[in-house]
């Protein structure tokens, strides 16, 4: 595996969540600064002490808030806190050690990771490094899902843009598949990125209003994921569920076995269940999604929605 010193260290990971849902993960409130964390990782890189896997590495295509820094802490933008001591020999310890600890628990899950992880910063994984809490398995689960949450918050601003310039070249029409935004994505996502999103509108953009466009396909943990919507000016999140896990994985599936054909009947997803639904679980769950295939009946976690920005030439 490609490895780069700790101090070229490209990101691959996001931060803490303190959703409610997700009470096994805990944000440490430590003062600690991205200045200070940065000057630890050049001490451990100038004693030649360990390499990690970075930005090309296996890894890369390794929440459910996006990520808070601790109270306290200062980030680039904000400056270093008053009185804060500098980086020492167990600072630097301390910081290769949680480093490693989140690569370990990152890899032991390859089937949790997502193609937008790559799409994180160095500050967010410094970030995390220090925050996320690994002790037992639903910490691990969790924290992951913060990583995931964290990355797939980029999507929607670069999917809207796209969007209204696909609109304004196709006189006011949206794509029929997510993969025709490629050409007007600025910067691009990766196929893998898009595939795993699915349009759920259809017609003018300009007769949508504020009803959400695409959605996650479905989430990679039953318990400790969400699914973002996109919608013309705004996202939308939802939590897992169980039954919505296993139902939109189903749907995904049949879809992807039946010529991108969508169910018409919950019995039609009974093959494609990773897991058995009771019947009366499942019919409920489809109707959800029949009606509304963006939140599949959830509550909204967290939305959000803006004035629409100008086309762009």
């Amino acid at each position: 595996m490609k490895t780069i010193k700790l101090g070229l260290l490209a990101v691959v990971l996001g931060t803490a969540i303190a959703s409610a849902g997700l009470g096994a993960l805990r944000v440490r409130n430590q003062a600690l600064h991205l200045d200070d964390l940065r000057k630890a990782a050049q001490l451990a890189e100038a004693d030649g002490r360990t390499q990690v896997p970075g930005r090309d590495s296996a890894l890369r295509p390794v929440p459910t808030a996006p990520i808070v820094a601790p109270a306290g802490a200062a980030t680039p933008e904000s400056g270093s806190t008053a009185d804060h001591p500098g980086p020492s020999g167990p600072l630097a310890s301390r910081w290769l050690e949680r480093a490693r600890a989140l690569r370990e628990t990152i890899a032991r899950y390859p089937e949790r990771q997502i193609p937008e992880l790559a799409l994180l910063t160095d500050e967010e994984f410094l970030l995390a490094a220090q925050t996320l809490v690994l002790d037992t398995e639903d910490d691990a689960r969790a924290a992951l899902s913060s990583l995931r949450s964290t990355a797939k918050a980029k999507v929607p601003e670069l999917l809207q843009a796209a969007f209204r310039d696909y609109a304004a070249a196709n006189a006011d029409a949206l794509p029929t598949e997510i993969a025709e935004l490629t050409p007007y994505l600025k910067p691009p996502l990766t196929a893998a990125m898009l595939q795993r999103y699915d349009m759920i509108a259809s017609g003018p953009l300009s007769e949508v209003g504020d009803g959400y466009l695409a959605a996650e396909r479905f989430p990679v943990d039953g318990i400790f994921d969400t699914r973002y919507l996109v919608a013309a000016n705004g996202w939308g999140r939802v939590t897992t569920t169980w039954s919505t896990y296993l139902t939109a994985k189903a749907i995904a599936a049949f879809a992807a076995a039946n010529g991108n054909r969508k169910p018409t009947a919950a019995s039609e997803l009974q093959p494609y269940l990773e897991f058995s639904l009771e019947p009366a679980d499942l019919q409920a769950t489809f109707s959800a999604w029949q009606s509304n295939p963006g939140t599949m009946g959830l509550p909204l976690a967290a939305a959000t929605r803006k004035a629409p920005a100008p086309l762009r030439p």
